[in-house]
């Protein structure tokens, strides 16, 4: 897919979703990895729900900032900012792209650590 060729992708795990509050503290930085991108992003297709409007992560980029910022995040640069859960990440645990760099084993050893339920928001940049 054509799509993921030159994004960058960092994941935001909800750190707090209740109804009126829902952000994320963290930002998992994932390794560019064309064959993993393309997979997160039929993941993306089939699974993904649009965030909360009151969203917020250390992403953002609303208001008057040059530079990203904690505040609400609802875009990311291919469109609205969609979530999964972590379990539909954690399947991906074994792919090439995710065991051949540090970075992506970080990452995806992060993920398994959290709640099957977690959703984590997929920040395209």
């Amino acid at each position: 897919m054509i799509l993921a060729v030159g994004l960058d992708l960092t994941l935001l795990p909800f750190d707090c979703s209740l109804p009126g509050i829902s952000n994320s503290f963290t930002a998992l930085m994932c390794f560019r990895r064309e064959e993993l991108f393309d997979e997160i992003l039929q993941i993306e297709k089939h699974e993904g729900r649009d965030v909360p409007e009151n969203f917020n992560s250390l992403l953002s980029r609303e208001g008057n900032y040059e530079e990203t910022h904690f505040g609400i995040t609802t875009k990311s640069k291919i469109g609205p900012l969609k979530y999964v859960t972590s379990e539909k990440l954690a399947t991906l645990v074994n792919h090439e792209g995710v065991n051949d760099n540090p970075i992506n084993k970080a990452t995806w050893s992060y993920l398994n650590e959290l709640e099957p339920n977690t959703k984590v928001a997929l920040y395209w940049g």
